[in-house]
């Protein structure tokens, strides 16, 4: 019986219209759907382990897909603009999803990923402009970079506690992010969401120590957040070009506030600060921390402090 069908075995068929793989085949080698532009329908049996890079590349017309919970692994750009898909069901059974996976699924809505996954590899699903809801399973503790990269159509979005790391640009351009709730694994915020221009909710957990540099950056219709007591540092360009910025509260933890931090905020007027005027003068504040924003008022526990 046939157990793997060949890399690119079907590639550039574009007269498929629909395939039945047969029970017994354990993978789906590299590009061997690629191309085949009229396909609509498949229908992968369980005995299915590995489905490999560009597998169903470019199949524009697929619309049919249930992956079965036997899939461990689903390959870089497997199913890249695949353009019929509009939701995916990742199976516990998969522990692996390399990057670009989904990429450029432009009407792909909705995402489930199941509780085997343990890391979501760079843009896995990258310029899915209509992707609305993900849904992450209680295994998930790596979010590689640019995962959400231009997901605009991407309006909330809950990090399970299990994530302890997400690179750089994770959620870059979701410009109709509003809001974003940061589960308790994460300890540092990196520049995730920069150019998220609809956020205007964003959740900190008391497990965070730094806001890392442009992790905020460019977050337009930011106009309060609240830093918790956890958080020591706030990293360059942190909240750089946040015009909406009206106020933000800071702790009497924070110790350094790096340069460029504020950039830019024009409307920031008030700085709510945990500590007294003393603590707040003994704070790291690098040159050009607040350049080109408003005289903004720091409002200690013991005064005032005025164009700080």
């Amino acid at each position: 019986s046939v157990k793997s069908i060949g890399a690119m075995a079907f590639s550039g068929c574009s007269g498929l219209l629909s395939v039945e793989i047969p029970d017994g085949v354990e993978n789906i080698e590299d590009s061997v759907f690629s191309y085949c532009s009229s396909l609509t329908s498949v229908t992968i049996p369980s005995s299915v382990t590995t489905i490999s890079g560009s597998a169903f590349y470019k199949c524009i017309g697929l619309t049919n897909l249930t992956i079965p919970n036997s899939v461990k692994s689903i390959g870089s750009m497997a199913f890249s603009q695949c353009n019929g898909l509009v939701d995916i069901v990742i199976p516990n059974s998969v522990t692996s999803l390399e990057s670009y996976a989904f990429s450029d699924c432009i009407n792909l809505e909705s995402v489930t990923i199941g509780n085997g996954v343990k890391i979501i590899k760079g843009v896995a699903f990258g310029g899915c402009s209509k992707l609305k809801n993900v849904i992450f399973g209680n295994s998930v503790t790596d979010i590689e970079d640019q995962v959400f990269i231009d997901c605009v159509s991407l309006a909330e979005i809950t990090i399970p506690d299990s994530v302890t790391s997400i690179m750089g640009g994770a959620f870059k351009g979701c410009k109709g992010l509003k809001s974003v709730t940061i589960g308790r694994g994460v300890s540092s915020i990196g520049d995730w969401f920069s150019g998220c221009t609809g956020l205007d909710n964003i959740v900190i957990p008391d497990t965070v120590t730094a806001i890392g540099n442009a992790a905020f950056s460019m977050c337009s219709g930011l106009v309060s957040i609240v830093i918790p007591d956890s958080v020591t540092r706030i990293g360059v360009g942190a909240f750089r070009g946040c015009a909406s910025l009206k106020k933000i509260t800071i702790s009497k933890n924070v110790t350094i506030i790096d340069w460029v931090a504020f950039e830019g905020c024009n409307n920031l007027t008030d700085i709510e600060f945990g500590g007294t005027m003393e603590q707040w003068n003994s704070i790291s504040l690098s040159s050009g921390w607040n350049s080109n924003s408003c005289d903004c008022t720091v409002h200690c526990i013991d005064g005032d402090i005025e164009k700080a």
